[in-house]
């Protein structure tokens, strides 16, 4: 992960079923659906502005360590 988002808090933004990551006032974010203790990862965007400074590996990442501390069991699926 790019060192510019270490301090950047991962926010679970549990009305719209989302991990949120803020940006020089740009939101990357990845959907979700949690039913009881598992959580499904399903979409990832991050916005053209922020191409290729590693917004979304940052979330993806910061998910996957969220995901370790809790007890939730994850499954992903990639969309094609």
């Amino acid at each position: 992960m790019n060192a510019e988002f270490n301090d950047v808090p991962l926010i679970k933004n549990s009305e719209k079923n989302r991990f949120e990551l803020k940006t020089d006032n740009y939101l990357t974010f990845i959907d979700y659906k949690e039913h009881g203790k598992k959580i499904w990862l399903i979409h990832t965007e991050a916005p053209e502005e922020l191409k290729g400074r590693g917004t979304a590996t940052a979330i993806v990442e910061k998910t996957l360590a969220y995901r370790k501390t809790t007890t939730i069991n994850s499954s992903l699926y990639v969309h094609l």
